[in-house]
C-alpha cells in the first residue's frame, strides 16, 4: 500500500492524482461529481428514448383498442424491458431483474400489451 506523500497515493486536498497513468489528468471530487451527473442523465434519457422506441413497436404489433398516453408507452417499454430480461433469466439464468436488449424488451412489452388488451384493464 503506498504511503501519503506519494505520487500514487490519494491526496488529502479535493484533487485525486495518478501520475502513473499516462494520459490521465487531475480532476477536482466537484468535476467527477458533475461528470457523474452527466453520465446518468445520459442514462435516463437512453431508458426515456429506448423505452418510448419498444412502447411504440408493441402498440403497432399488437391489435384492439389501446388507450395510452405517451408516458404510458414509454413505460409499457420499460417494463417490457425487464419482462423480457426475467424471461430471459428463465432461459439463460442470471440475474432474475434485469433489463434486455432489443428483442427481449419487445417480447416483454408485447406480453405485457396483450395482457393489458385482453383483460381491458388500463390504470386511469
Amino acid at each position: 500500500m503506498p504511503k501519503l506523500g506519494t505520487q500514487n497515493a490519494l491526496s488529502a486536498s479535493t484533487h485525486i492524482e495518478r501520475s502513473d497513468c499516462p494520459g490521465h489528468f487531475t480532476r477536482s471530487r466537484s468535476q467527477l461529481q458533475s461528470y457523474n451527473k452527466d453520465i446518468f442523465m445520459v442514462w435516463l434519457i437512453g431508458w426515456v428514448v429506448f423505452g418510448l422506441l419498444i412502447g411504440l413497436i408493441a402498440r403497432v404489433l399488437v391489435p384492439g383498442e389501446q388507450q395510452l398516453g405517451c408516458l404510458r408507452t414509454m413505460l409499457l417499454g420499460i417494463a417490457g424491458s425487464f419482462v423480457g430480461g426475467a424471461l430471459g433469466y428463465l432461459f439463460q439464468g442470471g440475474s432474475l431483474v434485469q433489463s434486455s436488449g432489443w428483442i427481449g424488451s419487445l417480447v416483454g412489452a408485447v406480453i405485457l400489451l396483450v395482457i393489458c388488451v385482453r383483460r381491458g384493464k388500463f390504470i386511469d
